[in-house]
């Protein structure tokens, strides 16, 4: 039996950082992890949001239709946890920016 991160997702199944990368990548043991190396990457705090609004942008996700096994955008293909983390990316949803005045 695999171990699994707090979403519930064996590494087995995050063998992808982006579903449509053709390149196979391995992510780090959990997305909570691979969010923590991309924050302690070099990034400024200009180009990351605040934790804040990183919680907002997911808890909004949380909601969407689009939202494939509580990870997957299905508009864009992303994980939501890294998306969600970028201050200058947008939410792809076609009916309305569901980050919108979080």
């Amino acid at each position: 039996m695999s171990s699994k991160d707090k979403a519930g997702f064996s590494k087995t199944q995050l063998q992808r950082f982006c579903p449509k990368c053709e390149e196979e990548k391995t992510l780090p043991e959990s997305l909570e992890e691979t969010v923590k190396v991309i924050r302690n990457n070099g990034l400024t705090k200009e180009q990351t949001v605040s934790d804040e609004l990183y919680q907002k942008r997911l808890k909004a996700c949380t909601e969407c239709p689009f939202l494939s096994g509580k990870i997957l955008c299905t508009m864009c293909g992303c994980y939501v946890a890294v998306r969600a983390l970028y201050s200058d990316n947008e939410c792809p949803s076609p009916k309305k920016d569901r980050w919108i005045n979080l």
